[in-house]
């Protein structure tokens, strides 16, 4: 494993990846994290059926360590740009052992269908869990699309909010109910401990600007009438009580690509892979066997 994140300079954009087992032989699997959240978020506890799999973290454009260029204004967040700079990055980071499987979580799932239908031939799968194609959120995560919506005084509340949330780190963990709907099984997993250790640093850290950026442009996303173009086989794993993006958002995904496979946890929100520990690794697991 690379200890430090690498950098990767897409233009102006700057890229973090972290890589593990890069001598291993195969196709390598890079993980796209959700919003807000870090490369951290992956490295906290690594299921044992990536042990011998080459994987990468890459970042979401400016979710740090990563950062938009100076000057940078909400109005420039499309998901052409998102997609365009993380196609970039994956060619840099992967090279000749392209193509890869994507792997996203929330906004990371949107990521990685996005690049597939933009880069049909640098894609050999997808996995988006808790993914959407339209970027308008519930829950919190709707009430801080509110907030980022609403001018100065919006800007103000969307910082203050997000102070609070980091303001310690058991502040933080404690906030992370909001996207259960199990919440008893969110706080028993095992990893959640040490991915918390990983991500609140980072989190600490986050560009609070670019983090607005998104949240107010995010709802004025769809990228339903790319998803034909999606020639990729893909897995969609979701919670069916998921209080922050609706199942339905997966269900759609899935009546639109080609070869979509849908997986619907039940009793679980948008957490699976610690509201339904079990369930979700064994899925993935299974999935991603049929890709050595």
């Amino acid at each position: 494993m690379s200890s430090d994140p690498r950098l990767l300079q897409i233009g102006a954009y700057q890229l973090a990846a972290l890589a593990f087992n890069v001598d291993q032989p195969g196709t390598p699997l890079i993980f796209l994290h959700g919003i807000t959240s870090s490369i951290q978020f992956w490295a906290g506890a690594p299921a044992d059926y990536l042990k011998e799999r080459r994987w990468y973290a890459l970042s979401l454009p400016g979710h740090y360590p990563a950062t938009f260029p100076a000057g940078f204004t909400p109005d420039l967040l499309t998901a052409e740009l998102i997609a365009d700079v993380l196609i970039a990055g994956i060619r840099q980071l992967v090279g000749e052992a392209a193509p890869v499987i994507l792997i996203g979580h929330s906004t990371g799932g949107f990521a990685a269908l996005a690049v597939a239908a933009r880069a049909p031939d640098l894609v050999q799968g997808v996995v988006s869990v808790s993914g959407f194609a339209v970027g308008k959120w519930s829950g919190a995560l709707g009430i801080s699309q509110g907030f980022a919506r609403e001018g100065v005084v919006g800007r103000l509340l969307f910082h203050a909010n997000f102070h609070l949330v980091t303001l310690t780190q058991a502040i933080y963990k404690a906030v992370f109910r909001v996207y259960a709907a199990d919440v008893q099984a969110l706080y028993s997993d095992p990893a959640l401990a040490p991915t918390l250790d990983l991500i609140y640093p980072y989190a600490r850290r986050l560009d609070l600007d670019a983090m607005l950026a998104y949240f107010k442009q995010m709802p004025l996303i769809d990228i339903t009438e790319w998803l034909p173009n999606v020639s990729a086989p893909t897995l969609l794993i979701a919670g069916d009580h998921d209080p922050i993006v609706s199942p339905d958002q997966s269900r759609l995904i899935a009546r639109h690509l080609q070869l979509g496979m849908l997986v619907m946890l039940e009793g679980a929100g948008h957490l699976p892979m610690s509201e339904r520990r079990d369930e979700y690794h064994a899925d993935l697991a299974r999935w991603l066997a049929q890709y050595p």
